[in-house]
């Protein structure tokens, strides 16, 4: 089960085709080091895929992700 942040990031990377590690710690209010830390971990389970672009590491959500997005924690999502 993916924990907050990890969907919060997942969410982050289903509404582009890629995103900086700068993109995502801006638009997820969170530090540098732990969005790379979360970022890494989530490429560990294969959700999200590592390119190098001009600027830097790129991330990208692939089809495991977006289904992993999809699938509600109730853990986490509990009204």
């Amino acid at each position: 089960m993916l924990t907050e942040r990890e969907e919060l990031i997942l969410d982050i990377l289903c509404e582009r085709r890629y995103a900086y590690l700068g993109e995502v710690v801006r638009e997820a209010e969170i530090a540098s080091e732990e969005a790379e830390r979360t970022l890494r971990a989530l490429a560990d389970l294969g959700y999200v895929r590592r390119y190098q672009g001009r600027h830097g590491l790129r991330y990208r959500i692939t089809a495991e992700g977006r289904e992993a997005a999809r699938t509600p924690n109730p853990e986490v999502w509990t009204a």
